[in-house]
């Protein structure tokens, strides 16, 4: 749910998880821009695969 007085306090939030192949959530990410989204996991998904 968004905070009270939100502008957008409507609609749902959008959340999504990077999950690793054991099942284990790496990251949460609270979308706020969908267009950007797509490459921000990916970033992401390089980095965890680099250790």
């Amino acid at each position: 749910m968004r905070e009270p007085g939100d502008q957008y306090e409507s609609l749902p939030k959008r959340i999504s998880y990077l999950i690793d192949p054991d099942g284990i959530i790496q990251v949460s990410y609270e979308v706020s821009d969908p267009q950007s989204h797509a490459q921000q996991v990916l970033e992401d998904l390089k980095r965890l695969t680099a250790k």
